[in-house]
């Protein structure tokens, strides 16, 4: 358990921070202390899947990017998802909606 706390503090650390999030802004986003924060990041709590789900829907991203282990993922993909993270939600769903045409021919 202790390591699935790690991994998901570390996802939400990253994140966070490519996204342009402090932990300040993230708490008050989710109305939790910015200690609360600072204890998942350092996978010292474990969230809850309700709280997974509103801190992904803030950060824009899926429960599963925050749940993945990120070391799995090759290095292409990985700087695809950080190039991704970095832009509006709105830009997000029109590469994937792009992407989803794309390979459906």
């Amino acid at each position: 358990m202790e390591q699935i706390a790690r991994e998901i503090g570390n996802n939400l650390k990253r994140y966070r921070l490519l996204r342009g999030y402090t932990q300040e802004k993230l708490a008050e986003e989710i109305l939790v202390s910015v200690g609360y924060i600072s204890q998942l990041e350092n996978g010292l709590k474990t969230p809850s899947v309700q709280m997974i789900a509103k801190i992904s829907e803030v950060l824009g991203l899926t429960g599963a990017l925050m749940l993945s282990d990120n070391n799995e993922i090759d290095g292409e993909l990985k700087e695809l998802v950080q190039i991704l993270m970095s832009k509006d939600p709105e830009d997000v769903r029109f590469i994937k909606n792009f992407a989803l045409l794309y390979f459906a021919r």
